[in-house]
C-alpha cells in the first residue's frame, strides 16, 4: 500500500496486491454424526481443508455431549482436498495435537477414507508416524474396505 497526496486535504491510497492475495479461500465444512448403537463418529469433510481446520474439528468434537472416550471414526475425505500448504510440519502438528488428546479419546480406531493422492499420502504417514498412539489409525482408499476393518 502506498500513499499518495497530491491535493491538499485529501489522501489517495493506491493498494499492491500480489496475484496470491486474490486467491479466496473456500471454505471447509466438516459435520458429524455420533452412532451410539455402532459406538462410531461418522466424519465427512468437504471443501478446501486445513489441519487447523481438523484440530478445531476435534476440539469441537470432545466437547460434544454425545461424545465418549472409545468410540471409533469413519472420516470421510472424498469431498475435501487439502490447502497447499500440508506439509510434514503439518503432519507434525496434527500429530502432536491427536496425542495431546488421546487421553480423551480413549483407545479406539479412525478408519480415514482419503481416495485422492494428496489428502491420501497425508494420512499414510499420519499412520505410520502413529505407533505410539493408543488410537489404531488406518487410511483407505476405498470406502468399503475402511468401513469393513472398522466392523461397521
Amino acid at each position: 500500500m502506498s500513499r499518495n497526496s497530491d491535493s491538499p486535504g485529501i489522501i489517495h491510497y493506491h493498494f499492491h496486491l500480489s496475484p496470491l492475495a486474490l486467491v479466496v479461500r473456500q471454505s471447509m465444512q466438516i459435520t458429524y454424526r455420533i452412532d451410539a448403537k455402532q459406538k462410531t463418529i461418522f466424519v465427512k469433510a468437504k471443501g478446501e481443508i486445513a489441519v487447523e481446520d481438523l484440530i478445531a474439528f476435534e476440539k469441537k468434537l470432545l466437547n460434544d455431549p454425545l461424545f465418549e472416550a472409545g468410540l471409533n471414526s469413519f472420516v470421510d475425505f472424498s469431498k475435501a482436498r487439502p490447502t497447499h500448504d500440508f506439509d510434514f510440519d503439518k503432519i507434525k502438528k496434527s500429530l502432536d495435537f491427536v496425542e495431546s488428546v488421546q487421553e480423551k479419546r480413549g483407545k479406539c480406531k479412525w478408519a480415514v477414507f482419503a481416495p485422492y493422492d494428496y489428502l491420501y499420502t497425508f494420512w499414510l504417514i499420519f499412520e505410520g508416524l502413529s505407533d505410539n498412539l493408543i488410537i489404531e489409525v488406518k487410511v483407505f482408499s476405498n470406502k468399503e474396505d475402511a468401513q469393513k476393518w472398522l466392523g461397521i
